[in-house]
């Protein structure tokens, strides 16, 4: 039997922690810290690091912001701060961000669309053609500066001469079903695509191009984030043909886009662009945050709240109801008192990006899925419970950021509010966490937990048994943050 008190308890806590960690990875610090003008100079990424970027802005003659993601919007104001001295040479740009995670506040010079994400749509393509008028005009000696984050590779698209929204909707709705990761996804999109895979530092050839990245992706890898638009890529047709082939999907796939992969691995189709092009030597990227310094923090919160904590991995990947039967077989161990490699009361910290395989028809994400697996496991666990949500306030196609697995998911309990609720105008200002409570305890004790995972209906059990988080969009995006708490 769960011990009430306790769970609750674990439970703010977790919400605390999962608050602060995400407020840190905002990205108005991070694009202040690796976006300064010094000087004649204008530096991109910290001083004194290998990766930082020097350019003398009084040799530019334009610059150009472009901002693509769900952190797009945020991302893009905070570099308009960080360029304020020499806002005159700001000729103009773009943000594409998901809809709903853009703010109020006027971003001028540059225009702000949102579009669909994850399935792509009409206006995702319209955006991304204004995109490459402005790139295909810019000279020599503009600097076009492009503000990368997850979401990238939906919302920022362009498609080859005979492909059409719906073949590109057919084939997105596929790969986010097979229980591919993302770097296979992503390597079918880039493959596909006019801007993808290097494909944009071509466009904006010879102008010299500056990317700052907020990684998704784990490890970070620059070809998979977004789908690498400016940097090189290492993926071939022949690769996106074993994924096919992997996952059995040829016959799920458009007939014009197949035959198109075909023609690529005959060579008859260019490559994306590979490292040595000359467009290349114009393009450099800096990384300015990631999930690793979402842990990290945090690690920091729950130490503070008294916590003997521990961040166990910043790799989680695989399908998400085994990660929720994962945690429990470690939340067993600290409860049977065994104290290696922590003891209760723990915090065990990870974060990365699960999948999950569609099976069912129902509504939810990989996080909502995870927790309600653990609960599912949890079994005669009294004094744990498990937290899993993404850092940009979505999980899969709902409203809700993730949810919260327990013994105590049949209990009634009121909602927990967790302050006044995200703005993209003014991020990191604490967030809601609308966790509703069930009507009747009485048919909270007659849901079948299995049938909603079988059905891949997790939102619809965490909404009943009060365990859904959602904050809105969140103005950043690292990957998902799991924690577990032992009391």
């Amino acid at each position: 039997m769960p011990e009430k008190n306790i769970i609750e308890k674990l439970r703010n806590d977790a919400l605390s922690i999962y608050r602060g960690a995400v407020e840190k990875m905002i990205p108005h610090r991070a694009i202040w810290e690796n976006l300064k003008i010094e000087g004649d100079l204008i530096l991109f990424g910290k001083k004194g690091t290998p990766t930082c970027i020097e350019i003398n802005y009084k040799k530019l003659r334009k610059i150009f912001i472009f901002g693509i993601g769900k952190a797009g919007y945020v991302m893009a104001g905070s570099a308009l701060d960080s360029l304020k001295e020499i806002k005159e040479m700001i000729a103009g740009g773009l943000v594409i961000t998901k809809d709903g995670h853009a703010g109020e506040k006027d971003l001028h010079p540059l225009i702000v669309k949102e579009a669909s994400h994850p399935v792509p749509d009409e206006r995702s393509l319209e955006s991304t053609g204004e995109i490459i008028d402005i790139l295909r005009n810019a000279g020599e000696d503009d600097l076009v500066l492009f503000l990368i984050s997850g979401g990238g590779s939906a919302l920022y698209e362009s498609l080859y001469p005979g492909m059409t929204i719906d073949d590109l909707k057919m084939i997105t709705n596929t790969l986010l079903k097979c229980g591919a990761d993302i770097e296979e996804i992503n390597t079918i999109r880039k493959h596909i695509s006019m801007v993808k895979g290097g494909k944009t530092a071509e466009l904006a050839y010879p102008a010299r191009v500056v990317s700052l990245i907020l990684s998704d992706v784990l490890g970070s890898p620059l070809e998979s984030i977004a789908s690498g638009p400016t940097v090189a890529d290492t993926g071939t047709f022949e690769d996106v043909m074993k994924i096919i082939e992997k996952y059995k999907i040829k016959d799920e796939i458009p007939q014009l886009i197949y035959d198109f992969i075909l023609r690529g691995v005959s060579g008859d189709i260019l490559e994306t662009i590979k490292a040595g092009n000359p467009c290349l030597a114009k393009s450099s990227s800096v990384v300015i945050g990631d999930n690793i310094a979402m842990t990290r923090q945090a690690k920091i919160i729950a130490e503070k709240l008294g916590y003997n904590t521990m961040i166990l991995t910043n790799w989680i990947r695989g399908e998400a109801r085994h990660i929720g039967d994962f945690f429990t077989s470690i939340a067993r161990h600290v409860e049977s008192g065994d104290d290696f490699p922590v003891s209760a009361p723990c915090c065990v910290i990870a974060s990365g990006e699960p999948v999950v395989t569609i099976r069912g028809k129902g509504k939810g994400g990989r996080c909502q899925e995870a927790a309600i697996s653990f609960t599912a496991s949890s079994g005669e666990l009294s004094r744990s419970l498990f937290l899993a949500a993404g850092s940009d306030g979505t999980d899969g196609p709902t409203d809700a950021a993730g949810g919260i697995g327990s013994n105590l998911a049949l209990l009634f309990r009121p909602p927990h509010d967790l302050g006044r609720g995200w703005s993209p105008d003014q991020p990191g200002n604490g967030m809601k966490s609308e966790l509703r409570s069930p009507s009747c305890r009485n048919e909270q004790k007659d849901l079948d937990i299995h049938e909603y995972l079988d059905n891949n209906n997790s939102y619809e059990y965490l909404k009943l048994t009060g365990d859904l988080i959602i904050t809105g969009p969140t103005g950043t995006n690292v990957n998902d943050l799991f924690v577990l708490m032992v009391g």
